[in-house]
């Protein structure tokens, strides 16, 4: 189904009313209940920089540092005007709405684009596998997902590597909502045009932009349509949330051209940080990635980088993945720390309490998080627990478990998405490799000696919990809204609440829940997004349940030393 074939063709049919309402209706249906008309959250622009090791250009660095993304051409996402209003897509109380975060600094930014978003240079390898002339195009970087912010009275506490609570998928869609209300609308367009084409402004390239964006739509509006008819996305992800493995998968295997790829992707999980990450042996929350590299190349397929995986023998596996750019950022991201409890503007920790607390981590918690290291590898083994034992959502794990692919031209057969995921991002590296004539000694430094293993296990893995205060919401896939609750009987915990309120609750320790005007109601009762297991209560060990019914004041101690947990805090040690 071509959605843009609903576009008039003429000046006059702009205002056709069967053109116009098919058109906004097409959008309204592919958009679902992930989109909405709610106002932009306040932003907080007083924000503090805690101390993590990196210093002002590193930060730049790593929030603009481009990978090879191609979402749209860049000159567009300057132009673009939102859906309604004639102010730009990229108005920073805009960017706000869906939790992306403002960037003021000009350092590396020039356009003071939002976190994560960045200008990417490259060729388009599917429309111009040959060409030789780079173009700017509009893309993401981890940082968009992976740089949180804590705000409270007033200030915002900017955590560098930690979990964003970007909606992106809304922001997604609303972008291209922007882009096709614009198409049809000719006052919006003309506006649209003159910014993009500057001194070059005609009626033939008038006509020769619109022909382009109404290209870009059918590709674009043509993919969401399959989504929606085939129901792929049955629970929204909301904010700070997102099926990385389902999108991510469907994105790239999507590539091959075999519909039967394509699957229901219905178990979001939380953006996770990325300190330490590099020191793990297994990342992931079912621990299905071990090689940086294979994590990093897969990062950037699923979120608008482009490979060649149909076609042509000669063609198969160019990419835009710049792996130089990947290797850069994974050795900075190395040299992160963990962010400290910020006293001053959360307050005081309570020593005593603290250290009783400690004793509990001991005796409750330190078995499954407390990961050991190898001494062979110097990498910290984190510990998989078994879905019959954790007893939280299995859909995330067991999706990846269950999915086959059809290969198609690259020629392996219908093999597990585990295999696949291993088999495509290992030979779009080593193309890029050849193509960059890197030595088999450098690409094994950038791979971290480490084969590039996929696997699909039903656990999930237990991290170490460092600075654990700064990445609610908790459990895998964000259903537990602060650490009192997760530290509670399910039956204590929230049903339902509301996410994307970034002012902080230090006591309980996570994001305020209530609802407010441009909130996401969370359902524990959705596919994907069960609160239980992980449970204290008393009674017989396994099918969730970990320890003991803890009182409140232990929950409230353990609470106090995990603000504290793998820092410097000498009081907070147990004897």
């Amino acid at each position: 189904m071509h959605l843009t074939k609903l576009i008039s063709r003429s000046t006059e049919a702009f205002f056709n009313p069967a053109h116009l309402v098919g058109m906004l209706s097409a959008m309204v249906l592919l958009c679902g209940v992930g989109c909405k008309s709610l106002p932009a959250p306040a932003a907080v622009y007083d924000v503090r920089v805690l101390d993590q090791g990196w210093n002002a250009t590193q930060r730049q660095e790593y929030y603009h540092a481009p990978q090879g993304t191609q979402i749209l051409p860049y000159e567009w996402f300057l132009a673009l005007e939102q859906a309604h209003s004639t102010n730009l897509f990229r108005d920073h109380d805009n960017v706000s709405r869906y939790r992306l975060l403002p960037d003021p600094n000009t350092l590396l930014n020039p356009d003071q684009l939002p976190i994560g978003v960045v200008k990417d240079v490259h060729v388009d390898v599917i429309r111009d596998p040959n060409g030789k002339t780079p173009k700017a195009y509009f893309g993401l970087t981890c940082a968009a997902c992976h740089t949180g912010q804590i705000n409270y009275r007033g200030t915002g506490i900017r955590i560098d590597g930690g979990a964003a609570q970007l909606d992106l998928t809304y922001f997604v869609k609303e972008m291209f909502k922007a882009l096709t209300v614009t198409v049809i609308s000719p006052s919006k367009f003309d506006r649209f045009a003159h910014r993009v084409l500057g001194e070059r402004y005609s009626e033939d390239t008038r006509r020769q932009l619109r022909a382009d964006v109404k290209e870009e739509l059918d590709h674009i509006l043509t993919t969401e349509w399959v989504g929606v008819k085939r129901k792929l996305y049955p629970t929204p992800d909301g904010f700070g949330r997102q099926d990385a493995l389902g999108h991510g998968g469907n994105n790239g295997f999507g590539k091959i051209g075999i519909a039967s790829n394509l699957r229901v992707a219905d178990g979001p999980v939380s953006y996770p940080s990325v300190w330490h990450a590099l020191n793990w042996d297994w990342v992931q929350y079912n621990g299905s990635i071990r090689q940086p590299m294979g994590r990093n190349v897969g990062e950037v397929l699923g979120v608008g980088g482009v490979a060649v995986l149909k076609g042509k023998k000669e063609d198969l596996y160019k990419s835009t993945v710049d792996v130089m750019k990947l290797h850069a950022l994974e050795t900075q991201i190395h040299t992160l720390k963990a962010p400290r409890w910020p006293e001053d503007i959360l307050g005081k920790i309570d020593g005593a309490k603290a250290k009783r607390g400690a004793a509990l981590f001991q005796q409750h918690c330190a078995g499954c998080h407390n990961g050991h290291k190898d001494p062979a590898s110097g990498d910290y083994l984190i510990k998989l627990i078994p879905l019959e034992v954790i007893g939280t959502d299995p859909k995330q794990a067991v999706n990846l478990k269950n999915h086959k692919i059809d290969t198609g031209d690259l020629g392996f057969g219908v093999i597990s998405a585990g295999e696949a995921l291993g088999l495509i991002t290992e030979n779009v590296a080593q193309r890029k490799f050849k193509e960059l004539g890197i030595s088999p000694e450098e690409q094994a430094k950038m791979n971290k000696g480490k084969p590039n293993q996929f696997r699909a296990e039903l656990a999930y893995r237990a991290h170490t919990l460092e600075a654990i205060w700064s990445t609610p919401p908790y459990l895998h896939n964000g259903s537990v809204p602060n650490l009192y609750e997760l530290l509670s009987p399910v039956e204590e915990r929230s049903k339902q609440f509301y996410t994307g309120n970034l002012e902080y609750d230090p006591v309980r320790v996570g994001y305020l829940k209530d609802k407010f005007p441009s909130g996401f109601l969370f359902r524990t009762d959705l596919p994907g997004n069960s609160n239980a297991g992980h449970e204290f209560r008393d009674g017989p060990r396994g099918k969730g349940v970990i320890g003991p019914k803890l009182t409140v004041s232990e929950r409230a101690e353990l609470i106090e030393y995990l603000k504290t947990h793998g820092q410097d805090y000498t009081y907070a040690k147990a004897n």
